[in-house]
C-alpha cells in the first residue's frame, strides 16, 4: 500500500509540473478502424480538426489520435507591454500597456 501511495504522488507531481503540448490516444475499438472518438464525436481516419480549446487533432489510419496545442507560450523582457490571448486566432499577442491597438515587438515563443 505504501508503494501505491508513493507511485500516485509521483504521478500527480509529474502531471502538475509537466507542460505537455501534445497527447496521443489509441482508438478504443476493434478492427476495422472506424475512426477516433473525441468528446463524443467520431472522426474518420485521416481527418484533422481544431478544437475550441486551440488543439489541432488528427486521426491516423493506425488508430491513434494526436492532439497538439496550436500556440506557443510567450516570453518578453519588455515591461511596457503585456500578453493577451486571442482565442479566435489561437495565439498570444504582445500589446502595449497604455494602448491596446498598438503592437509590440521583440518577444519569443516556447512550445
Amino acid at each position: 500500500m505504501k508503494y501505491l501511495v508513493t507511485i500516485v504522488l509521483i504521478a500527480i507531481t509529474t502531471f502538475v509540473v509537466s507542460d505537455a503540448a501534445c497527447f496521443f490516444k489509441k482508438a478504443e475499438q476493434n478492427e476495422p478502424l472506424k475512426g477516433c472518438l473525441y468528446k463524443g464525436k467520431l472522426y474518420p481516419p485521416g481527418k484533422t480538426w481544431r478544437t475550441r480549446s486551440c488543439l489541432k487533432c488528427g486521426c491516423s489510419t493506425d488508430g491513434y489520435m494526436r492532439c497538439c496545442q496550436t500556440y506557443g507560450i510567450p516570453f518578453s523582457d519588455d515591461s511596457n507591454c503585456k500578453f493577451k490571448f486571442d482565442r479566435k486566432a489561437c495565439e498570444y499577442v504582445l500589446i502595449p500597456n497604455e494602448d491596446p491597438e498598438k503592437r509590440c515587438t521583440g518577444y519569443g515563443m516556447v512550445g
